[in-house]
């Protein structure tokens, strides 16, 4: 329970509220960009207080167990900044994520469980509706160029990015929400509010749920599909696990396993196929048996677009500095000598290592590791709001593989990822309830 003043938390949680409503917007680029930077300085300043009045709590939640690799990465980022290949970049950025790491400690000691994730829920919908409003009602603004090339044309399938001015991103979003919607309505079983508050909840589903739906479909990112299907798939699993954990014997527990991994991977690769095909990436010819084994065996079903010469170009400059990295957040600037453009490797591993070295990717696989051994364990025990902690994570750490998510500026998932660890990691609240 918090000790902290009511208006504190109120502080701390509208600041949580309009960063991750506001930092991942396209327009807060460029010109704006100016404006992000003070999204982070703001959250980071927040903090502050309760870092202060709180210094023995802070500093044992620091080196306790997940975030004890992510303090030890920021460390290991600061100390050979240095050798960076702008040392004084490398610096405030790392200094940047130390801000959101200690925002995030202080989100978790005076905001609820329960209130975080409404928070998440509620940023997630309302940059959705205004995504497809801003596509449906404002398409001369496409051609100015706010938004980028793929921001507000809704006249072409996986060319939408509404407020996030890219398709992949949006749908990464959208399915988010879809996975949170879905384990709050799980979570609040029959203990559905009454009232007037009954009717906006239903009324909020109704309208969020089919709008997110339809940007999944308009935006069709693989990687976003692929990782909602895998991670549904995984939380059923376990469910079943811990349902049955006294029962039955280890024959039909591996059984169970066992089903699941090939349903896993014939979904996948149905869905793969689909995708592709509605994506325009590959043309169908012949039966539909015939399509799908076509696309299977040529290997065109596990086509990653330019992903294998992101993860080639970072590999190859990770053997030249293996132990130091170039600098924290210096990535985009690697690849603009590949691109001519800023861009990220998509995998948070390789991000680490280009950021400070292999020793720093395998603090974050680490970090990564513990933090979802945690999810899945409060999951287990039946922990309050555990359902809605482990899919979030299971879900960004998946992406997390293929896409810029975590360590992908502006950063909105990082202190998202950050509180739930922290909150993995404190007593359960003995109130904690779906709000």
């Amino acid at each position: 329970m918090s000790t902290e003043p009511r208006a504190y938390s109120r502080l701390v949680a509208a600041a949580l509220f309009l960063f991750l409503l506001l930092s991942d917007w396209a327009l807060l680029g460029g010109p704006l960009l100016l404006v992000r930077r003070a999204l982070v300085a703001a959250v980071a300043l927040v903090a502050v207080p309760y870092a202060i009045r709180h210094r023995r709590a802070v500093a044992s939640t620091l080196l306790a167990t997940p975030l004890v690799f992510f303090t030890a990465f920021l460390a290991a980022g600061l100390a050979l900044a240095p050798f960076a290949v702008a040392p004084r970049s490398a610096a405030l950025h790392t200094l940047a994520f130390a801000g959101l790491t200690l925002f995030a400690v202080a989100v978790a000691g005076t905001v609820s469980l329960a209130t975080t994730l409404t928070v998440v829920r509620v940023t997630l919908a309302l940059k959705l509706v205004g995504s497809l409003l801003l596509g449906l009602f404002s398409r001369h603004v496409a051609g100015s160029g706010i938004f980028g090339s793929a921001g507000v044309s809704l006249d072409q399938r996986h060319y939408f990015g509404g407020l996030f001015g890219n398709p992949n991103p949006l749908c990464d979003a959208a399915a988010a929400y879809l996975l949170l919607a879905t384990c709050h309505l799980i979570e609040r079983g029959r203990q559905w509010p009454t009232g007037r508050r009954g009717v906006l909840e239903i009324a909020w589903y109704a309208v969020t749920i089919p709008v997110s739906a339809y940007l999944m479909w308009q935006s069709l990112s693989r990687s976003a599909w692929i990782g909602l299907a895998v991670v549904a798939l995984l939380l059923g699993l376990l469910a079943q696990w811990r349902t049955s954990r006294t029962g039955p014997s280890r024959r039909r527990r591996a059984l169970l396993l066992g089903t699941g991994a090939i349903a896993a991977v014939v979904a996948t690769l149905l869905l793969l196929v689909w995708l592709n095909t509605s994506r325009g990436l590959v043309k169908p010819a012949g039966s539909p048996a015939d399509n799908t084994w076509g696309h299977i065996t040529s290997g065109a079903i596990f086509d990653t677009s330019l992903r294998p010469l992101f993860w080639k170009f970072a590999i190859a400059k990770i053997r030249e500095k293996p132990w130091t990295g170039y600098g924290t957040s210096l990535t985009p600037s690697l690849y603009a000598e590949l691109l001519r453009e800023p861009e990220h490797s998509h995998n948070l591993e390789l991000e680490a290592a280009l950021y400070a070295g292999i020793p720093a990717a395998l603090l974050i696989v680490l970090f990564a590791a513990n933090t979802l051994m945690a999810a899945a364990r409060a999951f287990l025990a039946r922990r309050p709001l555990a359902l809605s902690v482990a899919a979030v994570l299971f879900f960004f750490f998946l992406l997390a593989q293929v896409e810029p998510l975590i360590f992908g500026s502006p950063y909105p998932s990082l202190p998202i990822v950050l509180i739930l660890a922290v909150q993995l990691g404190l007593a359960p609240e003995p109130d904690a309830q779906a709000h």
